[in-house]
């Protein structure tokens, strides 16, 4: 609620289990999550469908500006963005099991995706926080043949 003119902002959040267990960090579910996703009658389109599944961010009211960045650049994340702004572990869950199931071609089509509010890539985003992921992200750049992704936005 806006204290100054007694308008509410609303904010209305759509995300996956998968999204939520990375957001909060929970490095047993997503891998439990992953675990229902190894079944071999699971194809490689729903496994697509899990992992290009994006975050909705829905604002309304006057001042929908008063909410964190944090909050606002959740918008249009895949399970990529948000494992490399919050749980590098997570994402060396996903890259493993991508390449356990030879779905690694898959892996460059998810990494450049683009975010809705500031078009970020899950790169964008690993590159600009002080942990592991660019160096998981770049491992598997490097394996698909696709450095220069990397070195582009890092120089």
């Amino acid at each position: 609620l806006d204290s100054n003119t007694n308008s509410a902002t609303t904010v209305r959040m759509e995300i996956t289990t998968l999204h939520l267990a990375i957001i909060s960090k929970q490095v047993s579910i997503v891998a439990r999550i992953i675990e229902h996703l190894r079944d071999d009658n699971t194809n490689a389109e729903n496994i697509k469908d899990v992992f290009t599944a994006k975050t909705k961010t829905l604002f309304s009211g006057d001042d929908a500006n008063i909410l964190s960045h944090d909050v606002r650049s959740m918008d249009g994340m895949n399970c990529f963005h948000l494992s490399c702004k919050y749980s590098p572990e997570c994402l060396s869950i996903l890259l493993q099991f991508l390449r356990r199931k030879g779905l690694i071609k898959h892996i460059p089509i998810l990494l450049e995706e683009k975010d809705a509010d500031i078009q970020n890539t899950p790169l964008h985003v690993a590159a600009t926080l002080p942990n592991t992921s660019v160096l998981r992200l770049e491992y598997s750049i490097v394996i698909l043949g696709k450095h220069h992704h990397l070195t582009t936005i890092l120089h």
